[in-house]
C-alpha cells in the first residue's frame, strides 16, 4: 500500500494521474506530535534536569504538568524546536490537502456550501494557530507564563477544531453506517465539551482564577486534560486509519505533452 501521493502514468493521453490522501498527512502529524513530545520527555529526564517536572511555573499555576511541560527546558529545547518544524509542515499539508479535497467535493455538489464556507474559515485559523503555537519554543514559561502558555492554549484549541471538522466532514463522505453515526456524535459531542473545559481551565490558571482555584481542583484539571488528550489526539490516529479508504482522495490531473520527446520518454519509463 502507498501512502501520502501515489501517482498513475497513461503514456497514451500524456496526463500523469496525482491521488493525494489527507488523512495519511493527518496521521503522520500526530505521530510526529507524539514523537516530539516522546523524545522530550526521554532527554529532559536522562540528560537534563528531572526536577523540574515538580518544580516549574506551569505546576505552579495548574498544580499538575501538561504536555507543554516536555518542551521547556534544556537540553531538549535544543533540539524540539527543529522536529516541532516536521509536524509543523504535515499539519500544514494536511489542512491543505483537506480543503482542497473539500473544495473538489463543493464543486461536484453545492449542496454543501455552507460546510465548504465553514472549512475554509477554520483551516486559515488552523494554519495561523499551527504556526502561533512554535512561539512555544521561544518563550520559557519562567519569563512569560501568559506568552508561553498561550501558543499551547491555542493549540490545544486548533487541534480540538481539527477532530471537530474532521467529524463533521465523515458525515458528508464516509457513509457512515447508522451505529457509526449514533457514535460519530457521540465523539463529537463529548470532544467539544471536554475540550471547552480544557481550554477553559488552562485560561483559568493563566489569568489567576478568576472562576474556580486550580490548585484546589487538581483532580478536576488532572481528569480533564487526561480525556482531552484520548479524544484529541488518540482518536484522531485511529479515525485516520479507519477512515483513509472510504474517503476519496485529492485526484490532480497534470499533462506532460509539453514537454520534449526526451523528458516525454523519461516520464513514461
Amino acid at each position: 500500500m502507498k501512502y501520502f501521493v501515489t501517482k498513475k502514468i497513461d503514456s497514451d493521453s500524456q496526463k500523469i494521474e496525482w491521488n493525494i490522501f489527507p488523512e495519511d498527512f493527518r496521521i503522520a502529524a500526530y505521530i510526529f506530535l507524539w514523537s516530539v513530545a516522546g523524545i522530550g520527555l526521554f532527554i529532559t529526564t536522562y540528560f537534563g534536569d528531572p526536577s523540574v517536572f515538580e518544580n516549574n511555573a506551569i505546576k505552579s499555576v495548574w498544580g499538575y504538568n501538561n504536555l507543554c511541560v516536555v518542551f521547556d527546558y534544556a537540553p531538549a529545547n535544543y533540539f524540539l524546536p527543529t522536529l516541532w518544524g516536521f509536524t509543523l509542515l504535515l499539519f500544514i499539508a494536511y489542512v491543505l490537502s483537506n480543503w482542497i479535497r473539500t473544495r473538489l467535493h463543493y464543486l461536484a455538489d453545492y449542496q454543501i456550501k455552507s460546510f465548504y464556507k465553514f472549512s475554509s474559515v477554520v483551516a486559515v485559523i488552523e494554519i495561523v494557530g499551527f504556526c502561533y503555537a512554535s512561539t512555544i519554543f521561544a518563550v520559557s514559561p519562567e519569563d512569560s507564563l501568559v506568552l508561553h502558555s498561550l501558543p499551547f492554549a491555542t493549540m490545544v484549541a486548533i487541534l480540538s477544531m481539527v477532530a471537530f471538522r474532521n467529524g463533521l466532514y465523515y458525515f458528508y463522505e464516509a457513509g457512515l453506517s447508522s451505529v457509526e453515526v449514533r457514535l460519530a456524535q457521540m465523539y463529537v459531542v463529548v470532544h467539544l465539551f471536554i475540550s471547552i473545559m480544557y481550554v477553559g481551565s488552562l485560561i483559568n490558571g493563566l489569568f489567576g482564577d478568576p472562576f474556580y482555584n486550580s490548585i484546589q481542583n487538581i483532580a478536576y484539571n488532572g481528569v480533564v486534560g487526561r480525556v482531552w488528550f484520548i479524544t484529541g489526539m488518540i482518536f484522531p490516529i485511529y479515525f485516520g486509519f479507519k477512515f483513509r479508504k472510504r474517503t476519496n482522495p485529492v485526484v490532480l490531473i497534470s499533462s506532460y505533452d509539453s514537454f520534449t520527446p526526451d523528458i516525454q520518454k523519461r516520464v513514461s519509463s
